[in-house]
Formats: structure tokens, C-alpha cells, sequence
């Protein structure tokens, strides 16, 4: 699905976990929310859209800390395991322990938006910018 917010023109895409929500309401993860800038009872336009299978993504951390965890590859393969799709200029948050670390999603192939689900997708890391703490 193509996930909205009209008031901003922002959007992203998310799968859905179960159509057990009334008629005309979705229910959003607080994260997905934040990344729209949308708030409890807010108006979102949802599409459904068939996005193809991906193979690449760049990921650009918001904070070196993740690069001093244990095994930060095997952490962030096994969190992107969880998701469904990916968008360019969306933030993915990884959660290991009690740390939540945040990404944005710099660049997918073959397109701007794509599915990863059951997908062999490479990922890359992006260089830090030098202002990141």
C-alpha cells in the first residue's frame, strides 16, 4: 500500500498484518505515523499498489553508535527481514536491546519503491556524514 499524508504530501508503503480493522480505519504503528507527521484520528490517503520485487538497498544511519553494537550487519539483515517494502527517503528504525536505531532509506533498485518480502535484496551502507555523532 501507498501510504499518504495529504496535508504534507509525504507518503511511504507498508504491508498490511490483518484487515481486521472497521471499514475506513487503519490502524498505524506509532513509527509509521512519525515518519508522515500524522496524528491519532488524521485523514491519510492508502492505495494499494503492486511494487516490484527489489534487489538494492542504501541505508544511511542517523547516528555512528550502530556501527559499535555487536555484528551491526547480522542486526540490521535480521530487522529488514521483518519488513514487507522499502521506500527512498523513508527512516526504518532497528530496534537491538533496548536501542532503537534510526535509518533513511538513501536508494532502492529497480525502483523508488519496492517490495522485500521473500526478496534477495544487497544492502549498503552509506558513509556517515561528517556532522553525525
Amino acid at each position: 500500500f501507498k501510504l499518504m499524508n495529504p496535508q504534507f504530501d509525504c507518503f511511504t508503503h507498508c504491508g498490511v498484518m490483518e484487515f481486521t480493522a472497521p471499514e475506513h480505519v487503519a490502524y498505524l504503528p506509532r513509527w509509521l505515523m512519525a515518519s508522515l507527521d500524522l496524528r491519532d484520528n488524521e485523514i491519510a490517503d492508502l492505495t494499494s499498489v503492486n511494487l516490484v520485487k527489489g534487489n538494492y538497498v542504501k541505508l544511511q544511519a542517523y547516528s555512528t553508535r550502530f556501527v559499535t553494537v555487536e555484528d551491526p550487519k547480522a542486526i540490521l539483515q535480521a530487522s529488514l527481514q521483518r519488513l514487507t517494502c522499502l521506500t527512498t527517503g523513508a527512516t526504518i528504525r532497528v530496534k537491538h536491546g533496548s536501542e532503537c536505531f534510526r535509518f533513511e532509506v538513501v536508494e532502492t533498485k529497480p525502483q523508488r519503491a519496492i517490495n522485500v518480502v521473500d526478496a534477495d535484496v544487497r544492502s549498503q551502507p552509506s558513509p556517515f556524514p561528517s556532522n553525525t555523532n
